[in-house]
């Protein structure tokens, strides 16, 4: 009971305290990274509502429509996966610290949202979700070791990467026109050197039209939130319970041994 008591009241805090993702702090001086752009744009309404203002709602299946939100997404991220801290998900931020820190990452776009950071991955998940809003059609683009996306307006696909954050302005097709032209060394020739673009575009895969991106860390990172707040509840409930009881006891104790 008492080493239970004493876990609850100095173990717990510090989990909730502690952040097991490591990030580089610097990586956004090299980029497009607007810190204004973290408190104005917190959820994907935010980022809908933007677009909206400046092409309006008929426009939302237009290109530039589309690069008008990469463009927020450039400014709103600093390149850096964002991690659930064990206040957010215990149980998840536990899993990524003690076994693999691909299961603390976050794939939830309203939970990329909260945090400055995003790999290439979740800014690509919060692209998707922007898509998905107006209804456009996106497909996922995985390279060797770097993830982005590909919209499709009208009939045509258009490759689009927030991360890296390539020169595309006037020049925004496919990745398998850029590929084909061999422009894409182009385009990322400021971002990348020539050996490093080799052999990230090695063996480019594409993923289903409009399919759920990682599906199966969405159902762990719910889940195993649900359990975090039913667990805390619990082991706080439970050292209350103790520690009620201990103060019932001590009382009628102290009430025994009184002299008159």
């Amino acid at each position: 009971m008492k080493n239970l008591l004493l876990f609850t009241i100095v173990f717990i805090p510090l989990l909730l305290t502690a952040n097991p993702g490591t990030e580089k702090k610097l990586e956004h001086l090299k980029e497009e990274f607007d810190p204004s752009y973290v408190e104005r744009f917190q959820h994907i309404d935010d980022i809908i509502a933007h677009t909206d203002s400046i092409y309006s709602v008929e426009n939302r299946h237009t290109l530039a429509y589309s690069e008008e939100i990469v463009k927020v997404l450039r400014k709103r991220f600093y390149h850096g996966y964002s991690h659930y801290s064990f206040a957010d998900n215990w149980i998840a931020a536990a899993a990524g610290y003690l076994f693999w820190d691909h299961l603390s990452a976050l794939v939830i776009p309203s939970d990329i949202l909260k945090h400055p950071n995003a790999a290439c991955s979740q800014q690509a998940i919060v692209f998707m979700a922007c898509l998905k809003k107006v209804g456009v059609p996106y497909r996922s683009v995985l390279f060797s070791g770097h993830y982005a996306l590909e919209a499709k307006i009208g009939d045509k696909w258009f490759f689009f990467d927030s991360n890296i954050e390539p020169e595309l302005s006037g020049n925004r097709t496919s990745i398998d026109n850029l590929l084909k032209t061999n422009k894409v060394f182009d385009v990322y020739k400021s971002k990348r050197q020539p050996e490093e673009i080799r052999a990230f575009i090695n063996n480019i895969q594409y993923g289903k039209i409009n399919a759920a991106p990682a599906p199966n860390a969405a159902f762990f990172h719910k889940g195993t939130y649900a359990l975090s707040l039913l667990t805390i509840g619990l082991i706080g409930t439970f050292a209350i319970v103790i520690f009620i009881k201990r103060l019932k006891s001590n009382v009628l104790i102290n009430k025994l041994t009184k002299r008159p």
